[in-house]
């Protein structure tokens, strides 16, 4: 099984239930992991594999759209990215708000999730 990986992909956004993180947005972080058996050994052309540039594309398009609640931005990407690929097999992907608006807080939070063809 080959795993195409992004990381650390950075985003401002504008996902968040308060009005504050509407207007003023976040900086986000996110990390995909695709997975996919490949149908040819060794893989020599591009049409063979997954171009993570495409798959950048998915999750930059949907980190775009302003959504309430990370959950359904980190679900969405997961299954646009199957939908978008079908040799994708499995997809994990990872959002973090980097400065989330809780007081007296320092550190980050994070959502994931993971998603097979078959689920």
């Amino acid at each position: 099984m080959v795993t195409i990986q992004l990381k650390d992909l950075k985003f401002k956004a504008y996902h968040g239930l308060y009005d504050f993180e509407k207007i003023n947005g976040n900086d986000f972080v996110v990390n995909v992991n695709v997975h996919f058996t490949p149908k040819v050994m060794p893989i020599i052309e591009l049409s063979q594999t997954i171009n993570y540039a495409e798959v950048y594309e998915v999750v930059r398009m949907r980190m775009a759209s302003p959504t309430e609640l990370l959950e359904n931005v980190v679900m969405d990407i997961c299954h646009l990215i199957l939908q978008a690929f079908p040799v994708a097999e499995f997809v994990f992907a990872s959002i973090e708000k980097t400065k989330p608006p809780i007081e007296q807080y320092d550190g980050s939070v994070a959502v994931n999730f993971q998603l097979g063809r078959q689920q």
